[in-house]
C-alpha cells in the first residue's frame, strides 16, 4: 500500500475533503494534526457513555440544547483553519443553528465542550485545546480524568474549579439544572 504524504499546513477545505480512514484528525490553526488511527479503551468509552447519557437525560425536553458525542468534529473557526474533535459535546440552538444538519461537522463552536483523558494525552496538548475552547467562544470545558476520577471546570475569566469522589457537579448557569456526583460519572 502507498503512502500518502499529506501537507502539514492546509484549509479547513483541504481538511474536509480527506478521506474518513479513522485516522484522529484536527487542524489547529492551519497545521494538521495526526494522531494515527482512534482507538479508545474501554474506561474511555463508558465514561464517555455515562457523561453522554446524563448529559441527554438532562436535555430531555429542552430544545435548544443537544449533545454530540464521539469525537464530534467541529469547524470553530474557519479564517484561522480550526477544526477540533470533542469527545462530548453541548451545541446551544438558535434560529441559526439547526439540529438538522446534513453535514458530517458542525460549523461553529460547542457551548460546551467535554475531553476525557487519554493515556496519550500530554498537558501541553490538554491545556492548548483548553485555551483553544475558551478562545472560540466555548462557554465551559470539562476535563474529565478517567483515572483521578475527577472533572475540572474550565470557563472564560474564571479560576478552574476541580470535582471529585462525591461531590455533585453542577454547570450553572450554563446549563440550569444540571448535576451530577461525580463518582457516578465513572460507574
Amino acid at each position: 500500500m502507498a503512502t500518502v504524504t499529506l501537507p502539514k499546513t492546509m484549509t479547513v477545505e483541504e481538511f474536509l475533503a480527506l478521506p474518513d480512514d479513522g485516522v484522529d484528525r484536527e487542524l489547529i490553526n492551519g497545521e494538521l494534526r495526526e494522531k494515527g488511527m482512534t482507538v479508545r479503551n474501554e474506561s474511555h468509552s463508558r465514561v464517555m457513555a455515562s457523561i453522554s447519557y446524563r448529559l441527554c437525560a438532562w436535555a430531555d425536553g429542552l430544545p435548544e440544547y443537544q449533545v454530540l458525542c464521539g469525537e464530534a468534529g467541529f469547524i470553530m473557526d474557519p479564517v484561522q483553519h480550526l477544526v477540533v474533535g470533542v469527545d462530548v459535546a453541548i451545541r446551544k440552538l438558535t434560529a441559526d443553528r439547526s439540529s438538522h444538519s446534513r453535514t458530517t461537522i458542525v460549523d461553529g463552536s460547542p457551548y460546551v465542550a467535554v475531553e476525557i483523558l487519554s493515556p496519550s494525552d500530554s498537558q501541553r496538548e490538554i491545556h492548548e485545546k483548553v485555551r483553544l475552547y475558551l478562545d472560540h467562544e466555548v462557554a465551559v470545558v470539562w476535563i474529565v480524568d478517567p483515572d483521578d476520577q475527577s472533572v475540572r471546570i474550565y470557563r472564560r475569566h474564571a479560576l478552574a474549579s476541580f470535582y471529585n469522589g462525591e461531590q455533585i457537579l453542577t454547570c450553572e448557569p450554563e446549563l440550569p439544572g444540571f448535576s451530577v456526583r461525580v463518582s457516578d460519572l465513572f460507574r
